[in-house]
């Protein structure tokens, strides 16, 4: 593959592994930070 390719490529997969996991990170996050209430003040 061209070199090009490869970096769209790392991209994409990193796009996804972004969109999948930073609402799981988000949530574990917010349940850390604020473990007793349900809103996020």
């Amino acid at each position: 593959m061209r070199p090009l390719d490869i970096y769209l490529y790392i991209i994409l997969v990193v796009h996804l592994t972004t969109c999948v996991a930073a609402p799981i990170w988000l949530h574990r996050y917010m349940k850390k930070k604020y473990p007793d209430k349900k809103n996020g003040r």
